[in-house]
């Protein structure tokens, strides 16, 4: 009966620092994609305000954030379609 708990109480311990490791890999890549989102929503955002100001308004519309998009080679649909939101 002893071999059968040790046996278990090691993998149990093997499931543990598994999982700690993937834990750990998940966070790591959840930072990685928060930073590089973060980088940009800052670069399109700046473009959007750069149109609202060259339009003279203070409120910005959706179709400077599809020029914001279009500027920076992303586009808002797929198969290539820009179009009013």
């Amino acid at each position: 009966m002893k071999p059968e708990g040790v046996a278990r109480e090691v993998r149990f311990k093997y499931d543990t620092v598994e999982s700690f490791e993937i834990t750990s890999m998940e966070s790591r890549i959840y930072e990685e994609t928060r930073g590089v989102f973060k980088i940009f929503l800052e670069k399109i955002v700046c473009d959007v305000v750069t149109y609202t100001k060259l339009a003279r308004r203070k409120i910005a519309a959706a179709m400077d954030v599809i020029h914001a998009l279009k500027m920076q080679g992303k586009t808002p649909l797929e198969n290539g379609c820009v179009t009013p939101l």
